[in-house]
């Protein structure tokens, strides 16, 4: 199954956060976002191809967290918990990666963290990555530029919700911070 998504919106938002304040791993996402961008159609809108295909999510997940502990110069510990049986997801490879890995990295950057766990649930339609973690108060700043567009994490929600999928950041206080993606199962 193939599709294109129309992206005008995303391509607004990696403009702008061009004039933002990046970490060098932001803007390396932005980078591959911005290099996947292509003139399409007789507008020559610009656009983002994808391929969405049946992936196993616990691999592609435990793939992720050795990428960021390889690379992360923070003592962070991961902790997975998931279903035994093989849960399949219908979503763009590429694009659900830079996904995870960004929601992985802001929370290892940003969050003060030593143990980040995340739980795998299935639904009966999608699968559900949460995470749910206390924060500093610098992430509550962090969540109020997001909504403005400021962040990487408005591009990743964008992605998924092209994907026919959900990616649902909030807060409370100072005390909590809530990630859920939600990816069509397969």
């Amino acid at each position: 199954m193939s599709s294109t998504i129309r992206t005008k919106d995303i391509g607004a938002i990696i403009h702008d956060l061009k004039n933002a304040e990046l970490s060098v791993y932001e803007q390396s996402l932005l980078a591959q976002l911005e290099a996947r961008l292509e003139k399409g159609g007789l507008s020559g809108q610009r656009i983002l191809s994808y391929h969405l295909q049946p992936l196993h999510i616990k691999a592609m997940l435990e793939e992720e967290v050795v990428t960021l502990l390889q690379t992360q110069q923070h003592a962070v510990e991961i902790q997975l918990h998931a279903p035994p049986e093989t849960t399949l997801v219908l979503a763009d490879l590429f694009y659900l990666r830079i996904v995870m890995a960004a929601i992985l990295h802001y929370l290892a950057d940003h969050a003060g963290l030593r143990t980040l766990s995340l739980l795998i649930t299935r639904g009966e339609e999608k699968c559900i990555l949460e995470v749910d973690q206390p924060v500093d108060p610098y992430v509550v700043e962090l969540a109020d530029k997001e909504t403005r567009a400021s962040n990487v994490l408005a591009v990743c929600r964008k992605l998924m919700e092209e994907m026919n999928g959900e990616l649902i950041y909030t807060h409370s206080g100072k005390s909590s911070n809530y990630f859920n993606l939600k990816i069509p199962l397969a």
